[in-house]
């Protein structure tokens, strides 16, 4: 009865994995409310904006970002946090930049683009970086509690600037979303950069920017975080430049609601990061016969009811084949496991061996995901992800045996 009880204690750590689903479904619902305001050419372009900004912020800053949450609360300095801080708003200007020129070269081979959404846009790129590098900050520092008060108001904030500007209605409909999103981004980065300049004492003008500290304890880890990222959002880039403009909503629609589970490992995997070394390894990191026929069904069932929710709601021109549907929702499966054994490994100092699975990550990415969607379209690239992550998982599973990091009970 103790151990059950001690079980449903609400730690601020499990509260902010439960609090990031609430925020994940949240967040699910607007992309559902606002994708159907949209239409499908201009879904596709706020697709393409959106995954240009964390693809461009991932190959720039992920690293450092994954280094900094890494290290347990009590031997992250304040200087590292400021220097953090000072990177991320560098980050976050090149990011910007970045992200322009994507949406130039969308503009110019796939479809045209607006000039007065580049505007938009580039505000909304930099203060994206931004207000997830602060949010990074406070979980570093060890604020939990804020960091998950911050995390639900951001999406109501946006439902809420959605709305106003919906009923006002004197931009497109694209700004109109886009605006939202720099309104919740601009609050909460305010909010949090009060928190974090209250709590932190300020290091000296020459030693802010001097940030050797940050590159050396992400060194290894930079290459993870790129490599998670391209996987992540690399097949969306994917599918708006070979395939026709109107799959890329699709597809973007379906993974919405396909991915709403991922709040579980994300939001595990930053609780891992958060508790340093000496965690023993958990039971969860091994596949048992009953999760497998637990998560074989679960993907059935979200598969299903993915399909059939979109055909209802949103009608057939937006509908994938059924079989789509069942792919990525097992990619989705193994993408969890997979990120809950880096992040494991990560906690443990497994620096080498991060770098090593990412260099495969990668490679296979290049190798089978431009192949199969240039040969095949959506279904060679649903299938080349599907091997991606099995190929990957089995590499991590004979890695952590080697090192005894795995449970054998």
């Amino acid at each position: 009865m103790l151990t059950f009880t001690r079980g449903l204690t609400l730690t601020p750590k499990r509260i902010f994995v439960s609090t990031r689903g609430v925020s994940t479904l949240l967040s699910l619902l607007f992309a559902l409310i606002y994708t159907n305001y949209l239409g499908v050419d201009k879904r596709s372009l706020l697709v393409f904006i959106m995954v240009g900004t964390l693809l461009s912020g991932l190959i720039v800053g992920s690293g450092v970002s994954l280094g900094v949450r890494s290290r347990a609360t009590r031997v992250v300095h304040q200087d590292e946090t400021y220097k953090f801080l000072v990177f991320v708003i560098i980050t976050s200007f090149l990011v910007s930049i970045l992200n322009l020129g994507l949406l130039y070269f969308f503009s110019r081979v796939i479809i045209n683009v607006e000039p007065k959404i580049f505007a938009v846009v580039a505000i909304y790129s930099f203060l994206a970086i931004l207000n997830t590098g602060f949010q990074d900050a406070l979980l570093a520092e060890g604020k939990v509690s804020i960091a998950t008060f911050l995390d639900v108001s951001t999406i109501l904030i946006q439902i809420g600037a959605f709305a106003f500007l919906y009923f006002v209605n004197e931009m497109s409909a694209i700004i109109n979303v886009l605006i939202s999103f720099i309104s919740s981004y601009l609050m909460i980065t305010f909010a949090t950069s009060v928190f974090l300049f209250n709590s932190l004492k300020f290091p000296g003008a020459r030693s802010l920017f001097n940030i050797k500290i940050l590159m050396e304890i992400s060194r290894h880890k930079h290459l993870y975080g790129i490599a998670l990222g391209i996987v992540d959002r690399l097949d969306r880039f994917l599918v708006g430049i070979f395939l026709p403009i109107q799959f890329l909503a699709k597809y973007s629609l379906l993974t919405s609601i396909l991915t709403f589970s991922r709040f579980l490992p994300d939001g595990i995997g930053k609780i891992i990061l958060l508790e340093g070394k000496g965690k023993k390894p958990s039971d969860y990191f091994r596949m048992s016969g009953p999760r497998i026929i637990l998560g074989s069904i679960g993907i059935l069932a979200t598969s299903v009811f993915s399909y059939y929710a979109i055909k209802i709601w949103f009608g057939d021109a937006w509908v994938l084949p059924l079989g789509i549907s069942v792919m990525i929702s097992t990619q989705e499966f193994l993408r969890g496991v997979f990120h809950s054994r880096l992040m494991y490994m990560i906690s443990v100092g497994g620096s080498r061996d991060v770098s090593l699975v990412s260099k495969i990550l990668i490679g296979l990415t290049l190798i089978l995901a431009l192949p199969g969607i240039y040969f095949f379209g959506l279904w060679g690239l649903c299938a080349a992800t599907l091997l991606m992550y099995s190929i990957v998982n089995i590499v991590i599973v004979l890695i952590l045996r080697r090192d005894s990091l795995l449970n054998s009970n």
